[in-house]
């Protein structure tokens, strides 16, 4: 599978917004995962939930994902950038100017 890296400012637009959002809406960092993660799923009780492929009625619905490194790193930063806007909501250390 070919690996796409997003370019380093659509990477940082990226990690503002969903910073912005897990603050906004609480959620925390096992709910950020990545297509690799959740492509594969079936039809349960109405909904689709998450499948491994070996399961009966299990859809892969794959698309270009960066793999595994690149979310270690993505959330790395998300969780960086939280810290700061926390601070940032606070007050404190690291507080700028926008």
């Amino acid at each position: 599978m070919i690996k796409h890296h997003p370019l380093k400012q659509r990477l940082k637009s990226g990690v503002d917004l969903i910073s912005h959002l897990m603050l906004q809406y609480g959620l925390d960092m096992n709910r950020l995962r990545g297509h690799y993660e959740e492509d594969i799923s079936k039809i349960m009780g109405g909904k689709w939930v998450p499948a491994d492929l070996s399961e009966q009625g299990a859809l892969d619905f794959s698309k270009p994902d960066p793999g595994q490194n690149f979310m270690r790193d993505l959330k790395s930063r998300v969780q960086l950038r939280i810290k700061q806007l926390r601070a940032d909501l606070r007050g404190g250390p690291g507080n700028r100017a926008r």
